[in-house]
């Protein structure tokens, strides 16, 4: 414990309660994106030496969601763990150091009372010898009742360490998990960018604890899909020969951020059929640098 140290189990409590909220909407969403990769490699009427290889990557990204969807559940049954490990008080580390600190001050100085008391009594005469013994014996009291005060604070102290070493290892399961979602310990393309587990936030004095520690428990499935946009990004090889699953990967990567690509060549190729036509003169446009990206879309497409 140090006097930063602070723990309210009402609030923890009440975060973790959020946490885990956000945590089942996080894993509906991948029982969706679940169901629609196996549904389309499931498809029987898609045959063909690209799709075999697609397909194979796509089975990678149902392991992903596999991974991810268990590394939410164990998050989920050590959230529940940290909500009973944290007791039912508050523990504020400025005011338990500070108490046993004081009390244990106190001790000192009535023993060191008691003990000068004691002496003057058996030095004085036999008036003197009544009044310095009361005096000693009275020290010596308050010097016990301080050194109770001290163990109870010490104890609040203890307390406060020992809920701090038994979840020290929540949440390592689910950190483990998700990193089999990762290369070498790191987000594949990411030019060494390594995934860490910071430690976990009792101070709910910080405002931002629930998003910091909900960050933790998510931060590859929510920093991934920009992972793989910039990795594709800094690629220089044809962007027409990506597969059809990185095109449109990155076609709607960039949608998102910009303003896509519209306009009435672009609606009668679609209208027409011609799918794989407008994937690759949009991946072709987006993948373009600037300023010519910009004055194309600008001058020509929306028209």
């Amino acid at each position: 414990m140090t006097e930063s140290s602070y723990l309210d189990p009402t609030a923890i409590s009440a975060q973790c309660t959020l946490m885990r909220e956000k945590i089942a909407r996080d894993q509906e969403a991948l029982d969706v994106a679940y169901l629609a990769v196996s549904n389309f490699v499931s498809k029987d009427e898609l045959k063909s030496e690209a799709f075999s290889v697609l397909k194979s990557n796509m089975d990678q990204y149902l392991n992903f969601i596999g991974y991810l969807k268990a590394a939410n559940q164990c998050d989920v049954r050590d959230l529940g763990i940290l909500t009973t490990s944290v007791g039912n008080e508050v523990l504020d580390g400025k005011v338990i150091l500070k108490n046993k600190k004081d009390a244990w001050n106190s001790k000192v100085k009535n023993d060191e009372l008691a003990a000068s008391y004691s002496e003057k009594a058996a030095s004085g005469n036999a008036i003197e010898a009544i009044y310095y013994s009361a005096m000693a014996t009275y020290h010596s009291m308050l010097a016990n009742h301080d050194y109770s005060n001290y163990l109870y604070w010490k104890g609040k102290e203890e307390l406060y360490d020992e809920i701090e070493e038994s979840t020290k290892a929540l949440f390592d399961e689910g950190f483990a998990i998700r990193s089999l979602c990762m290369v070498g310990g790191t987000y594949p393309g990411l030019g060494g960018k390594t995934f860490t587990k910071p430690g976990l936030d009792f101070n709910i004095n910080n405002p931002n604890f629930s998003e910091d520690t909900y960050y933790r428990l998510t931060t590859l499935y929510r920093e991934s899909g920009d992972a793989y946009f910039d990795a594709l990004s800094a690629r220089n090889d044809d962007p027409t020969q990506w597969s059809k699953a990185e095109k449109d990967f990155y076609i709607a990567e960039y949608e998102k951020r910009s303003q896509p690509l519209t306009g009435d060549v672009i609606n009668s190729l679609r209208d027409a059929g011609y799918d794989e036509d407008v994937r690759n003169i949009k991946v072709l446009i987006y993948t373009t640098e600037e300023p010519y990206r910009s004055a194309f879309l600008e001058n020509v497409m929306f028209t």
